[in-house]
């Protein structure tokens, strides 16, 4: 497993990267990151008897190893390679075992929705980078096989008025009634380009910044802002919400685990409590533009303000810290 390995967003228009600021490990004494799915309110809703199960999630990513003590009887529904065509599930990387383990992970490394009907498509090589077509032709093989929730812990960059295919293939699946969640990008700081990365800046999509363990924005957290062209206002500025996004445990390659701090996680803790919210509302699931956006605007409405946010909305922050249980409670 490596050590301190940056995998951080390409800022080309065309190539993407997984969203992971880096990882560590393995850690000593392998320990879920309770903290995490708690300060998201989805240990809440695990100890109301929901598992998201009858909700399809498509985790789109380096693809994954199903072996292990903590990925070991994960059952997926449907897997594609659109990296090497290889028939039989893999990862190469690590990354994308890693995201799928914050969401259906098993023994001392506990998914957030475990029950849910998972699809995963590799879409991003061993190196961490992939194209922007890739993802876009991923986006739209996960509707078809039935997502209900797109999983993007990825990030690239999209022109203003152009967009980019993976944009594109995302008000798409979102036009069809799929939640689609992508990580805001991990360019904070100086280098920041002022907005969160594609596909998550697509209008309807949820894009996710991350927090610490303090509830603090962190360092590498992208900025967002409203889209220029045409002028935006609630509820399209980005991102929309944070999550916890730094040293949480994860599976990794090999049956080993590792700590991961990005942007990435981050999305996949608001994949999980999506998913535990829509079990409980299935008349929300594919029923269109009108459904996303009923759930959207209630995430942000009851998204808890954190840190230093400005409120109503802060371009790191977004609306604030996602809370499954509140949002639920909204529908």
């Amino acid at each position: 497993m490596p050590t301190n390995r940056a995998m951080a967003a390409a800022a080309a228009l065309l190539l993407l990267a997984v969203a992971a600021a880096g990882c560590t490990g393995p850690p000593a004494g392998v320990a879920r990151s309770q903290w995490a799915y708690d300060a998201v309110q989805v240990t809440d809703l695990l100890g109301q008897g929901r598992s998201g199960a009858g909700i399809a999630v498509a985790v789109l990513d380096t693809g994954i190893d199903l072996g292990g003590p903590y990925m070991g009887g994960v059952v997926l529904t449907y897997w594609e390679d659109l990296v090497d065509g290889r028939a039989e599930p893999y990862d190469d990387n690590g990354h994308g075992t890693a995201m799928a383990s914050i969401l259906v992970g098993r023994g001392a490394l506990a998914g957030g929705a475990p029950g849910v009907d998972l699809i995963v498509i590799k879409v991003i090589a061993g190196d961490g980078s992939g194209s922007d077509a890739t993802v876009a032709t991923g986006i739209t093989h996960a509707v078809s096989a039935g997502a209900d929730i797109i999983s993007l812990s990825l990030g690239g960059g999209s022109l203003p008025i152009l967009g980019s295919a993976s944009t594109q293939a995302a008000d798409s699946a979102i036009a069809a009634g799929v939640f689609v969640v992508a990580s805001a990008g991990n360019d904070g700081g100086p280098g920041d380009d002022g907005q969160v990365a594609a596909p998550g800046v697509s209008r309807d999509a949820i894009s996710v910044g991350a927090v610490d363990a303090d509830l603090a924005i962190a360092p590498f957290s992208s900025k967002g802002r409203a889209v220029l062209f045409p002028p935006s206002s609630d509820p399209d500025r980005k991102p929309e919400v944070v999550a916890p996004g730094v040293g949480i445990a994860v599976a990794w390659t090999g049956g080993s685990a590792a700590t991961v701090s990005g942007t990435s996680p981050a999305a996949v803790f608001v994949s999980a409590g999506l998913a535990l919210l829509l079990e409980a509302h299935p008349e929300l699931v594919r029923q269109g533009s009108a459904a996303v956006g009923e759930v959207k605007q209630a995430l942000m409405d009851s998204a808890r303000a954190v840190g230093g946010q400005q409120t109503p909305h802060d371009d790191y922050y977004g609306y604030g810290l996602f809370q499954a249980s509140g949002a639920g409670a909204l529908l």
